[in-house]
């Protein structure tokens, strides 16, 4: 990932929400805190805690990375349900949240191991503020919402 200082432009975002399908569980939301200029992180209406500390997760970062999503016949549990072919090389929308503001671009990847780059419209690398990153990986027609 490349680091660095906040970049010009974005838009306001101290609020984010992934709506993941409700059978899993994992309605994920985000509420930027000043005071530390981290997002903390809510797995429904509740703080998604550190499991060894019971600290509430705080991230400097949340990249939200459009990716395509697959079906595959390989069966992953004994109800039949079967894994998801996620395809992480080559390029796709991305939205990178920092400091309270949201930078909409394109993320690429050129080879297997690589490392995602993430571009503004302009093509300017978008940096990422030094710390803690959660990169989410969604479906490419995948909606979400931040203000």
């Amino acid at each position: 990932f490349t680091f660095g200082g906040l970049p010009p432009g974005g838009e306001p975002a101290t609020h984010i929400a992934i709506p993941y399908p409700h059978v899993t569980g994992s309605q994920v939301a985000y509420t930027f805190d000043p005071a530390s200029g981290r997002y903390l992180r809510f797995l429904g209406d509740d703080p998604h805690t550190d499991a060894g500390n019971g600290v509430q997760l705080a991230l400097e970062n949340v990249v939200v990375q459009f990716v395509f999503h697959g079906e595959t016949d390989m069966v992953e549990d004994s109800l039949g349900n079967t894994g998801i072919d996620l395809n992480l090389f080559g390029e796709g929308e991305v939205i990178v949240f920092r400091d309270g503001v949201a930078f909409r671009g394109r993320w690429r990847s050129d080879s297997r191991g690589d490392t995602p780059h993430f571009f503004d419209q302009n093509g300017a690398e978008i940096p990422l503020k030094p710390g803690k990153t959660w990169v989410s990986i969604v479906p490419e027609a995948f909606e979400v919402e931040y203000r």
